[in-house]
């Protein structure tokens, strides 16, 4: 699945500045923004019912609140471009991905960089394709967001969720 995700997002560079312009010319720029955000609230409220049905402490709760905090706060700064929030969905989901593939062979607490070290270099290809497009380019700021949202995704598994299976 990680290798999917890792082809949708290079597959869709060449069709992001179209798909982008038709959102925002139907739905308006912010759209980005708040459909960043809806899916974060759903997200949350899997992991939420997840921490209630294995009676965790309440420090795996407090976790998953704080990360939400740093998650919407991280998103709401973008709002001058708001399309720039997409990458918080595509790479959090992404090391999401990372992660279940390598739980097949690793079980101890390297699993979460490593997470972030697949998504991250995933977004490294990302950028590069970018640049190698016409009216594209290379940033230092996506990948900086590409990496700080898988980052927040993996402290979410490793101190909210706190699953079983890594030690």
């Amino acid at each position: 699945m990680f290798g999917l995700g890792a082809c949708f997002v290079f597959f869709s560079v060449p069709l992001a500045r179209t798909l982008q312009a038709a959102v925002s010319e139907h739905f308006g720029r912010m759209f980005f923004l708040y459909f960043v955000l809806a899916i974060f609230a759903v997200a949350f409220s899997f992991a939420c019912l997840n921490l209630s049905r294995r009676k965790l402490p309440a420090s795996a709760y407090l976790s998953l609140i704080v990360l939400g905090g740093v998650f919407v706060t991280r998103v709401y700064i973008l709002r001058d471009r708001p399309e720039e929030a997409w990458h918080y969905v595509q790479y959090g989901l992404l090391s999401l991905l990372a992660y279940r593939a390598l739980t097949h062979r690793v079980q101890d607490l390297s699993i979460y960089p490593a997470s972030v070290l697949a998504a991250g270099l995933v977004g490294i290809v990302d950028e590069w394709l970018q640049w190698l497009m016409p009216g594209r380019f290379w940033g230092f700021r996506d990948l900086w967001i590409n990496v700080e949202a898988a980052s927040i995704a993996q402290l979410g598994i490793a101190l909210g969720l706190r699953p079983a299976i890594v030690s």
